[in-house]
């Protein structure tokens, strides 16, 4: 610490101590850190992602918010960015913005991202358009389909279609008898 105070501009260095904070719980000094590095490089996606998750962590929305943007903007954690500006926004009731951002998903959080899609249609009274969605993750995923299984039934219980839930997962175990996680 006292390396950076005689070297403010040691970027480095500097990234390296708020890596530490995080690694030993002390989100807020780390968020500090971080804020300086940005000075020094506003557009580096890898200070903006960890802001972004940092701000989350620190119940600072609007903040989070503002970082997840900026790293959209500039190119860096797209994906990432668009997957955690829906949950920001979903979490505030902002479910129709939200969903333009879990579109806007395609890469490693693409099937969290269709999935929490799905879940604000039902919330939205859009239960078809939910299914069709789960359907969708359900062709892709192949024989690997017990967990959209188990949200599509649990999705339908939620707003009490329990006979629907039911057959989802009666068609479930048709396909993957024996499967433990579907009993």
């Amino acid at each position: 610490e006292r390396f950076l105070k005689d070297n403010p501009n040691d970027t480095p260095l500097r990234a390296a101590y708020a890596r530490l904070l995080v690694e030993h719980g002390e989100l807020n000094a780390a968020y500090d850190q971080f804020r300086l590095l940005l000075k020094y490089k506003p557009e580096d996606g890898d200070t903006l992602f960890a802001l972004g998750i940092l701000a989350l962590q620190l119940d600072r929305r609007d903040a989070a918010k503002d970082y997840f943007r900026r790293l959209f903007d500039v190119g860096a954690h797209r994906d990432d960015a668009a997957y955690y500006l829906g949950q920001v926004l979903e979490a505030e009731g902002r479910k129709r913005e939200a969903l333009g951002w879990y579109e806007k998903v395609s890469g490693e959080n693409l099937s969290d991202a269709r999935v929490r899609v799905a879940h604000i249609y039902v919330g939205l009274g859009e239960v078809r358009r939910a299914r069709e969605i789960l359907q969708q993750l359900r062709t892709q995923a192949g024989k690997d389909t017990t967990q959209i299984d188990l949200i599509e039934s649990e999705l339908l219980g939620e707003i009490k279609q329990y006979d629907s839930a039911m057959r989802v997962l009666d068609e479930a175990l048709v396909r993957n008898p024996g499967d433990h996680d579907l009993l």
